[in-house]
């Protein structure tokens, strides 16, 4: 955090005697100091005026703070719960998850964000050829026991393995995929196409879900073949990866949760042609209790329910009365033993506060009805906001500080105090950075029933508390370190490096390179990018998924009227011959000096550009403990732009990255 200023740093005393010692430099006709002179009384009643105003200076509170933050276009960070994917395994038959089904990690609760199908199947085997084919055409194969059913939207969480080479860094907004899929389904020699709706991988980049359903299979007669094995076959159309990707492992029963403890919330629902009837399925619609809305121009009526029915795999409501076409029906579910912590009774004045037992709800999932003015069973939503500054008499705002879990309402001029009932329409809380675990660390459900066991794949990391202020501006230090816009070419260089989804071996940045190498002249205004990837090949060159992403990403942060050219390096081999004469006793000395040769050019020249040096060759290999003397060293070099100079050196291209194409070393021992 920034240092901090004292404001206060002097005392009443302390001003005091200062300027009365200032009084003869200002009049010497001022000779009486003492207390009963009117000008020193004057002196001292000014002096005790600036200790006060020094001591309200210095007094900054956390709401300075905060302004302070929105003045440099700083926000603290919210909690976050921890979301992470649940797998289920040895299901004993098809069943439905509903939406907000708890599971356990010890006293952990986590919760179901969606509802969710269940069938029984196993993964029969996994199979890949994208190390040999790596580009279009290459195929992974994944085989299951049974059939998936026809009328549900299918998931296959992947699970890879990081690459050796490096971290990818996380994707963004506008990443173009290395590849594009196209995915197969297989039946009993038939094979039908899948729509492909979502995929968290990117192309099995990273870890993720791909959701998909099947097209076709219920024409074809298939439909119920629940025990025909089938085969699910990615391919890949176009595009081409830099490193294959390796699964660790495929889940296909699995579900997304958080970790999260709602005890009340609400959703949009719709109702059916008779306009009175509604389907619901979740935990909180089955257990817990309900109550309808329809809102019109802002006003939330409260509805009745006629009839409440649960069925095996969702709820059905009958309301009372029809819900109109220009309202919106939304139903607001509440835990039983909640009711009593909904409701509140306000009072109309200025000020009000609702303090909460629970202090680990998330500022998000706080939202609250109030009772209209004269007006019951009629009520208005009131909005959250972060302060009342810019709230207006008639504003129907609220503050929530999830750190107190307290309610804070206006005072009749910023924001309008609230009278009638309050109710607590969404209510969740998170335990935040402790709500993270290890692997395998959910264990049950809440629910007995469930005829499944459940589990988690990997250990979790996104849960985290909300950003203290000193965090926050630390925060705004070392973003302010980092590389946003690209104007030297080690800003280029290092933008480069940090393209989403990329894996960036070396880059270098200049404006001196050759249009061409056989002319000699240079594009103005133009930053050649020259980049070399990571791959499974020693000399890689730029795929055009790569030479998209980098060019999309520095679009936005170049300089107007800076145009950009993005290469492949230049490969130039180096041929060595020599002719040595080893020492009699060194009879592995061929193999000492090869070793020697290759780690010099694996390690010594590795930058663009390099120049090899002829003596320092020569030198490297006739200073080896084996070499008695060396008569000759002949090096060749092939490539564009490569010049050869007087004394053997050569001089590389800016774009150049040397490699020891092969060495023929001629040895004798002496005698």
């Amino acid at each position: 955090m920034f240092g901090q200023l004292k404001l206060d740093d002097e005392t009443f005393d302390e001003i005091f005697e200062y300027h009365k010692r200032k009084i003869p430099q200002i009049n010497r006709k001022w000779t009486d100091f003492n207390e009963h002179d009117p000008g020193i009384t004057f002196l001292e009643l000014l002096s005790w005026m600036k200790e006060l105003q020094q001591f309200h200076l210095d007094q900054i509170g956390i709401e300075n703070y905060k302004m302070f933050l929105k003045l440099i276009g700083m926000k603290q960070r919210k909690k976050q719960a921890v979301r992470t994917v649940a797998g289920l395994y040895e299901i004993e038959k098809e069943f439905s998850l509903p939406k907000n089904s708890r599971i356990y990690a010890g006293d952990i609760i986590f919760e179901t964000i969606e509802e969710r199908r269940f069938a029984p199947n196993r993964l029969l085997s996994v199979s890949s050829d994208l190390d040999e084919k790596p580009c279009q055409g290459g195929q992974v194969l994944l085989r299951f026991a049974h059939a998936f059913p026809k009328e549900t939207c299918h998931r296959l969480y992947f699970q890879m393995a990081e690459p050796k080479e490096g971290k990818r860094q996380p994707v963004k907004e506008g990443f173009l995929p290395l590849i594009q899929w196209r995915l197969e389904a297989r039946m009993d020699g038939k094979i039908f196409s899948c729509k492909i709706l979502k995929d968290e991988t990117h192309g099995l980049l990273y870890s993720g879900e791909i959701q998909f359903i099947l097209e076709g299979l219920e024409e074809s007669g298939q439909a119920e073949a629940s025990e025909t094995e089938m085969q699910l076959c990615f391919i890949i159309e176009s595009g081409e990866y830099d490193i294959a990707p390796v699964i660790q492992a495929v889940e296909w029963n699995s579900i997304l949760v958080e970790q999260t403890e709602t005890r009340s919330t609400y959703e949009k629902v719709s109702v059916l042609e008779d306009r009175k009837t509604v389907y619901l399925n979740s935990r909180m619609a089955r257990q817990g209790k309900l109550e309808f809305y329809r809102e019109k121009e802002g006003i939330w009526y409260l509805t009745e329910i006629e009839q409440r029915e649960i069925l095996s795999d969702r709820v059905r409501i009958l309301l009372k009365e029809g819900v109109e076409e220009t309202e919106t029906l939304y139903a607001v579910m509440y835990e039983a033993d909640f009711e009593a912590e909904r409701s509140y009774e306000m009072d109309g004045f200025p000020f009000q506060q609702i303090r909460l037992e629970n202090t680990e709800l998330l500022q998000d999932q706080m939202e609250i009805l109030v009772t209209c003015p004269f007006q019951k069973n009629r009520f208005e939503r009131y909005q959250r906001v972060e302060n009342f500054y810019h709230s207006s008499p008639e504003d129907r705002h609220f503050v929530f500080d999830e750190e107190q879990g307290c309610l804070f309402f206006g005072d009749c001029e910023r924001g309008i105090a609230p009278k009638g009932e309050l109710k607590i329409i969404r209510f969740t809380s998170s335990k935040g950075l402790k709500g993270n675990i290890k692997e395998h660390q959910l264990k049950f459900f809440e629910d007995g029933t469930v005829p499944a066991k459940v589990t988690n794949f990997e250990d979790t990391s996104s849960g985290a508390d909300k950003e203290s202020i000193e965090e926050c501006f630390c925060r705004f230090m070392q973003e302010g370190m980092q590389t946003e816009r690209a104007v030297t070419m080690e800003d280029y260089e290092n933008l480069v490096r940090q393209t989403p989804g990329l894996l960036i071996h070396k880059v270098k940045a200049t404006t001196s390179f050759l249009k061409r190498s056989w002319e000699n002249q240079t594009a103005d205004n133009t930053v050649y990018l020259v980049v070399k990837p990571y791959a499974k090949e020693a000399m890689p060159k730029l795929s055009r998924g790569y030479e998209q992403n980098i060019r999309n990403m520095l679009e936005k942060k170049r300089m107007i009227g800076t145009r950009i050219q993005i290469l492949s390096p230049e490969y130039v081999g180096i041929y060595l011959f020599a002719e040595i004469v080893c020492k009699a006793h060194y009879k592995n000395g061929k193999e000492q000096i090869e070793e020697a040769v290759r780690t010099y050019f694996s390690e010594e020249l590795l930058d663009f550009g390099k120049t090899l040096v002829y003596g320092k060759v020569y030198g490297l290999i006739e200073c080896l403990t084996c070499v008695e003397r060396m008569d000759n060293l002949s090096i060749h070099a092939q490539g564009k732009g490569v010049l050869r100079k007087p004394n053997g050196d050569y001089q590389m291209p800016v774009h150049a990255l040397i490699y020891l194409e092969s060495m023929d070393f001629s040895i004798s021992w002496s005698k």
